[in-house]
């Protein structure tokens, strides 16, 4: 289906392509990648990882490696032989670090694993108590630089859809660092989007901004009891207010979001839909932080919600 969107100046076509289950704008793309023929943007193709991030990957893994006598040592020892016994459940002390074991073997990983192998190990080596030094920053530029479909905030790989998506949910993340609680579940909703746990992510998204809300107006959970006090010190455009509300009561709407791990029945949401929560969510706590910090409200606290 094709919609127009025109002013006195342009008239830019929209594509809504049913295969993908998304809007496409057909200005941002090429003619080829509109009809289906050539690739999306890298960063629109969740569940892959593309010849360009893998080879940049690599070569932040690689450099990395220290081996002496051809056997590897420092940091990476202990990542990797936690890796062999924990996630390969191998035995200790079948374990070998030699060179012509280790490189072969991650060189693999990078180059023919599938985007859920190569991240949960990233994942694991990033929050690994003993990770090399700037191992988180030098692939979260890597996955920016590459335009990667997932992105690093902290120790956290989120999926997103544009730059935009990314830098919204990144400021959330850094905005939300003085509130545990809010944070944490943010952290869950990226989680639960990496792995197409769609309902689950929508509920973790809803889930950080009430934790922002009970802040605001304490006793209550949702979202538009923070807004009236917010009204109270700042003023807040009615149609602002009017769409946050309207986008999260979509929650109440499906079953099992708001209560997923107490409602067997799937929702009937996508990935369209987690991923739109996601970002949307994030910007809500972005707002309502900044919101609160300019009419000195007391929000700056690590809330355990």
């Amino acid at each position: 289906m094709i919609k127009y969107s025109c002013d006195v100046y342009s008239c830019d076509v929209i594509y809504a392509d049913s295969r993908l289950g998304r809007i496409l704008d057909r200005t941002q793309i090429t003619f080829g990648q509109a009809e289906g023929v050539s690739p999306l943007p890298s960063q629109q193709q969740l569940k892959s990882v593309s010849p360009a991030t893998r080879a940049a990957l690599w070569v932040v893994i690689y450099e990395s490696l220290y081996f002496y006598n051809r056997s590897i040592s420092g940091e990476w020892a202990l990542i990797l032989r936690d890796w062999h016994v924990t996630h390969e459940f191998l035995a200790v002390d079948d374990f070998s670090g030699a060179y012509a074991s280790v490189v072969p073997k991650l060189k693999d990983l990078f180059f023919n694993g599938s985007y859920v192998e190569i991240f949960d190990f990233l994942q694991f080596s990033i929050r690994h108590q003993k990770r090399p030094h700037r191992l988180a920053e030098t692939t979260a530029y890597v996955l920016t630089k590459t335009k990667a479909a997932y992105r690093l905030e902290g120790k956290t790989f989120f999926p997103v859809q544009s730059e935009e998506d990314a830098a919204t949910v990144a400021r959330a993340f850094r905005d939300a660092a003085d509130h545990r609680g809010a944070l944490q579940h943010l952290k869950n909703s990226a989680e639960a989007a990496t792995i197409g746990a769609w309902a689950e992510s929508i509920t973790q998204s809803v889930h950080a901004v009430e934790a922002i809300s009970k802040l605001l107006a304490p006793g209550t959970n949702t979202l538009k009891p923070a807004l009236d006090e917010l009204e109270k010190h700042h003023k807040i455009h009615g149609a602002l207010k009017h769409g946050f509300l309207r986008i999260y009561d979509f929650t109440s709407d499906e079953k099992g979001l708001r209560h997923s791990l107490l409602d067997k029945e799937a929702s009937d949401v996508d990935e369209s839909d987690a991923l739109f929560m996601l970002g949307a969510c994030s910007a809500f706590v972005s707002y309502l932080v900044a919101k609160a910090r300019a009419a000195d409200l007391p929000i700056d606290q690590n809330d355990i919600s």
